[in-house]
């Protein structure tokens, strides 16, 4: 598997350090930059980078500007619950939270009694804000190689494993679309596109020559839900459709382009 070629960075980087001399020691140019990063990390998170602080102790950041939804967390449980919590908060010296609100979340649901937690202790009120948008920011600049984690997603679904497929984050139906189409039943050769032959699958085309069974201005009732075969670019349609009720999912077909 080839490597992603990295980008090239304004900001130099230091050279590559001299080779190891036989017995393990470092040279004193590697051992000097090695004590002057120990240091600044030092001043970050403090003489102790891992601390296990109890989770109510930890205070959620009031003015966190990002939001999760209940299915994040619950996706985000599951990932937990099957892999173990790998990783840490970050909190400041006051214990509140600077990043891991959604993983708070998270383990709270899960009954997590103590976390641990990588406590910064040298950034101003204005960095510490900074930061927490940085951190949720810089991630959604990332993407997926798809063709690669089709690769992979298919290649786990084929496994015997000890956790189910969705603790990678994705549900059923995301799954379903990024490893592509079933493999016909009978195996039986695909179309173009990998999918299925079978004439049960197949969809029948619509004729003139029969009574239509919906027509328009037709309300269908499905228990608690209501169809209607009208105009979508009516307002009428809306009314009869909607009564006095908000609109929750609107699905038309391509017929209303014509």
């Amino acid at each position: 598997m080839k490597r992603a070629e990295r980008k090239k960075h304004t900001r130099r980087v230091p050279k590559p350090a001299k080779k190891q001399p036989e017995g393990g020691s470092i040279s004193g140019e590697a051992a000097s930059r090695a004590l002057a990063i120990a240091a600044d990390l030092s001043k970050t998170v403090g003489a102790s980078a891992i601390e296990f602080v109890p989770i109510t102790a930890i205070r959620p950041n009031p003015r966190n500007a990002r939001r999760h939804t209940s299915d994040q967390i619950e996706r985000l449980a599951a990932s937990i619950g099957a892999f173990g919590f790998i990783g840490a908060l970050i909190i400041d010296d006051a214990n509140e939270l600077l990043a891991g609100h959604a993983r708070l979340k998270a383990l709270k649901l899960l009954g997590y009694e103590v976390v641990p937690c990588i406590r910064t202790t040298n950034l101003t009120k204005e960095a510490k804000e900074a930061f927490a948008i940085a951190d949720n920011q810089l991630a959604l600049l990332a993407t997926w190689d798809d063709p690669l984690l089709k690769d992979i997603l298919s290649e786990l679904s084929t496994k015997d494993l000890e956790f189910e497929l969705e603790a990678t984050g994705f549900d059923t139906v995301e799954l379903d679309l990024r490893t592509g189409p079933e493999p016909d039943p009978y195996a039986r050769s695909g179309d173009a596109d990998g999918f299925s032959t079978d004439p049960d699958d197949l969809l029948t085309e619509p004729t003139d020559d029969e009574p239509a069974v919906s027509r328009l201005g037709d309300i269908w009732l499905a228990k608690d839900h209501r169809i209607l075969c009208g105009d979508a670019l009516d307002p009428k349609s809306y009314r009869a459709l909607l009564l006095d009720s908000a609109p929750a999912i609107q699905m038309v077909t391509e017929t209303w382009q014509r």
